[in-house]
């Protein structure tokens, strides 16, 4: 076949031992180059010509057993390696581990060896919800293709791969969020040395990962008031109970759900709420920063009817995790007060004729968004929302600019 990479053993003329034997090498040839890879084999050049012309005895019968079992070998690894490098080549013919994860033991050379590495160590440092993203762009990927090397991805293929994704139904929020983690991966792979910058797919000139689409999802002040003075049909039930949680996330500085879950009476300083944000806590380590918040009296009052009776400073806030879950039964649980909070904003939202999408990260868009308009400067917007750079905070507030001047151009015709 044009183009695939053969392998032979040959003997090296340049070098002489010792006792007059000539090494064994295993000569690889792709398109117009060669490698050669040691055998641990010499031989005398008269025996060679004898295991070269087929008439070995004996001991040279051996070693002609040897050669066919490393050209064989060779021809192998050539065929399961997609596309052919010789440095892919050298990693499997000597068997050297690419990637060894941390937590137990397993080696990576491919794509999916190297995200299920990934995966592992991110369970075992507790990440359960970025592990969580890492298996779902994981598993949209072998949908793709049942077998993948990192030199495979060229900027044509991740193209043709966001494609597909939009074909089938993928937004191009998580298009985005996917590809990101696939990134993510083939720098962790150049990292470890599974595969040579050179190859890298990413960036100006080459790949450039979509960016996700700005939607219109924060609410106006009049509609905040709508839902602070809402008198729910069931009260005491998950209807008051999600009201309460979403506005409480709106007031705390657009607290994520799962940040409010892991709230600890500790946290609670007077009307100030201090916490950080677990989606950065670790991935900036020594230099997380602490979120403050101001508690309004609003504020207080949901905390003091929803919290728990026992106010340990180590408690929990709310009734939803507890010390003996783990990473994963954490995730599960707020995922699940998350749609539990949809489920019912949705219905409040309906009744009080609210055509917006209420959900939990309305509520954080929705403080952004009002602190923007009220005059807020962007660096205590940044600080309020946990982000690390001034660039997220305005690429987050980009889609609220442009909410903000359609209104205005509306007001020129009235």
């Amino acid at each position: 076949m044009e183009g695939k990479a053969t392998a032979k053993v040959i003997l090296d003329p340049r070098s002489v031992k010792k006792d007059g034997t000539r090494p064994l090498k295993l000569r690889v040839i792709y398109l117009s180059g060669n490698r050669n890879f040691g055998t641990g084999l010499s031989v005398l050049p008269e025996d060679w010509e004898k295991i070269a012309a087929k008439k070995a005895r004996g001991p040279l019968k051996d070693i002609q057993t040897q050669i066919s079992a490393i050209e064989t070998k060779a021809q192998e690894i050539i065929d399961s390696l997609g596309a052919f490098t010789y440095n892919r080549f050298q990693d499997a013919y000597n068997g050297k581990p690419s990637y060894t994860s941390a937590e137990d033991g397993r080696k990576a050379k491919t794509v999916y060896d190297v995200f299920e590495v990934y995966i592992a160590d991110l369970k075992a440092a507790e990440r359960a919800g970025t592990a969580s993203s890492y298996r779902c762009a994981l598993v949209s990927l072998r949908k793709y293709a049942s077998s993948l090397y990192f030199e495979d991805m060229t900027p044509a293929w991740l193209a043709q791969y966001e494609r597909y994704m939009l074909k089938n139904g993928y937004s191009s929020t998580t298009v985005g969020i996917y590809l990101r983690c696939v990134r993510t991966i083939y720098n962790c792979a150049i990292e470890k040395g599974i595969v040579l910058a050179t190859f890298y797919p990413f960036g100006k000139r080459k790949y450039q990962i979509p960016a996700g689409a700005n939607i219109k999802k924060a609410l106006t002040r009049a509609d905040v008031q709508k839902i602070i003075s809402y008198t729910p049909k069931y009260p005491d039930t998950w209807e008051e109970q999600a009201r309460d949680l979403w506005l409480l996330s709106y007031l705390c500085n657009g607290m994520n759900i799962k940040d409010l879950c892991n709230l600890k009476y500790q946290n609670i300083e007077g009307k100030r709420l201090v916490f950080t944000r677990q989606k950065t806590e670790r991935t900036t380590r020594s230099n997380a920063k602490p979120i403050v918040a101001h508690l309004p009296e609003t504020a207080l009052a949901i905390i003091e009817r929803w919290g728990q009776q026992h106010k340990r400073p180590s408690s929990f806030v709310f009734p939803f995790y507890n010390m003996d879950m783990d990473a994963e039964r954490r995730l599960a649980v707020s995922l699940q007060v998350v749609r539990n909070i949809n489920t019912w904003m949705k219905r409040i939202g309906e009744d009080l004729g609210i055509e917006a999408p209420i959900t939990t990260y309305t509520a954080r868009h929705t403080f952004s968004t009002v602190l923007k308009r009220s005059g807020a400067s962007i660096e205590f917007i940044s600080e309020s929302l946990g982000h690390s750079d001034m660039k997220t905070t305005e690429n987050y507030l980009a889609g609220f600019e442009d909410d903000f001047r359609e209104e205005m151009s509306k007001k020129l015709l009235e």
